[in-house]
C-alpha cells in the first residue's frame, strides 16, 4: 500500500542488468556516447577537409560538455569553437518548411 511517500527499491531487489543500466546511464559519457562519437570521427575522416574541421569541433563540444545539457548550451559552444577555428557561419538562419501541405514560415 502506497502511503503517499516515494519508495526506491533497495539493491537487493533491483535486478542485475538494472544495476548495470543505471551505472552506464549515470556516467557522463555514456558507452552509447562514446562509440557515437567514433563512428562520427571514423567517418568525419572519410570526408574532405572542411566537413571534418566542423566536425571536428563539434565533438570537441560534446566531449568537453558531455550529454545531457540543453540545445542552447551545445549551440553557444559550437558557436565559440567555430569562432576559435575561424569558420565562419550564420546562427538560426529560418528555413521555410513545409509539412504535409502545412507552409510554416520562418523555422529552422
Amino acid at each position: 500500500m502506497n502511503d503517499g511517500r516515494s519508495r526506491r527499491l533497495s539493491t537487493e531487489h533491483r535486478p542485475a542488468q538494472f544495476e548495470a543500466e543505471l551505472a552506464v546511464a549515470a556516467t557522463p559519457h555514456s558507452v552509447a556516447a562514446q562509440r557515437a562519437v567514433r563512428a562520427l570521427e571514423n567517418a568525419a575522416a572519410e570526408r574532405d577537409p572542411f566537413t571534418q574541421r566542423v566536425i571536428g569541433c563539434a565533438l570537441e563540444v560534446h566531449k568537453a560538455l558531455g550529454p545531457g545539457l540543453l540545445e542552447s548550451a551545445y549551440e553557444a559552444c559550437l558557436c565559440h569553437e567555430l569562432r576559435i577555428n575561424q569558420i565562419k557561419f550564420d546562427r538560426q538562419v529560418e528555413l521555410p518548411v513545409v509539412y504535409k501541405k502545412l507552409q510554416l514560415d520562418g523555422y529552422c
